[in-house]
């Protein structure tokens, strides 16, 4: 059996405060009835593309979107994307916690990259804890949006991985690339839960009290997300990718 896993960045930039990265698994005919239902609500909206700062903001293609139609939108993705993915997955990092690691362990940096790459090699490294605890036997193709500054370093991270053949087996690589999220519908549901949960993080850290906004509550209430999020322990990443000779 063969999954796709689409995965999306947010907040990478330097004055973000926390990077995360998030995205979903779908079955191929997942992906494909995904599209079909998902097209629609993009056509009749009169967008290309979503893409969900923008649509929040109401810039870009959504600046004649009024508040309805963008809640109407981020409430459409968020369903489908909760009837047509197998699992969600989520981590974060914060910046003052990657600049610690850093300062303390400079030579930890080749093993974990810049921020974006720590956290897209915990997803993968997430989506193997998950084969090992639900005996999945299947392979993933693993799928990024392209266009990052570090693109070119995750995915020299990427090619180690897949050249290792432990490594290999345990992640169920089957391949991996980086894609344009115009072009690949799926990613549109990545870009969702990474710009939700990063906002929502942001907010509660900042205000104890902050309510939860609804559209995350819709991808946090059944089996999406259910695990796999949190800091990442980047002692241990740097380890482990040190032991397997994963390494920029």
């Amino acid at each position: 059996m063969l999954l796709h896993g689409y995965f999306d960045d947010s907040g990478t930039h330097q004055t973000a405060g926390i990077t995360g990265m998030g995205g979903y698994l779908f079955t191929v005919e997942g992906v494909s009835r995904f599209d079909q239902e998902w097209k629609p609500c993009l056509d009749k909206a009169g967008v290309k593309y979503f893409h969900a700062a923008e649509c929040w903001s109401r810039s870009g293609q959504f600046r004649h979107f009024r508040e309805a139609h963008r809640s109407a939108m981020f409430g459409d993705l968020a369903r489908l994307t909760a009837k047509f993915s197998v699992q969600g997955f989520m981590t974060t990092l914060k910046q003052t916690e990657y600049n610690e690691y850093i300062k303390e362990s400079p030579k930890l940096k080749r093993f974990i990259g810049t921020p974006f790459s720590a956290c897209l090699l915990r997803i993968v490294a997430f989506l193997g804890q998950w084969a090992e605890e639900t005996k999945f036997d299947g392979e993933i193709l693993y799928l990024f949006e392209s266009g990052n500054s570090s693109q070119k370093e995750a995915e020299e991270f990427c090619k180690l991985i897949w050249q290792s053949d432990v490594l290999r087996q345990r992640y169920r690589m089957s391949g991996y690339d980086f894609r344009n999220k115009r072009d690949t519908l799926p990613l549109h549901a990545a870009d969702l839960l990474a710009w939700e949960w990063q906002r929502n993080f942001l907010n509660v850290d900042k205000h104890k009290n902050a309510e939860i906004d609804p559209f995350i509550k819709i991808l946090m209430t059944n089996r999406l997300c259910r695990a796999y999020m949190g800091p990442i322990s980047m002692g241990i990443l740097g380890l482990v990718n040190a032991f397997y000779g994963i390494a920029k």
